[in-house]
């Protein structure tokens, strides 16, 4: 929903065909779910850039106090 309102842009999704939105809008369904249920809990850890960034702009808008974690790995 805040993809339709321009409140979050995500070049992937304008700029493939119909077939590849589709796919990543059931992937970002997915996400918005666990950021729903995260929602609950003081922190939402992820390893996903695009599902951390999601959840950053859906607390804000929100108003929910839950930090939001993005990790990374280093290989070493």
């Amino acid at each position: 929903m805040l993809f339709a309102l321009g409140i979050v842009r995500d070049q992937r999704v304008s700029s493939k065909g119909r077939a590849r939105r589709e796919k990543h809008f059931l992937g970002q369904f997915r996400d918005c779910q666990h950021i729903e249920a995260a929602s609950r809990c003081a922190v939402f850890i992820t390893f996903d850039k695009g599902a951390a960034r999601l959840a950053q702009a859906t607390y804000a808008y929100a108003g929910v106090a839950t930090q939001v974690i993005c990790l990374e790995i280093h290989e070493t």
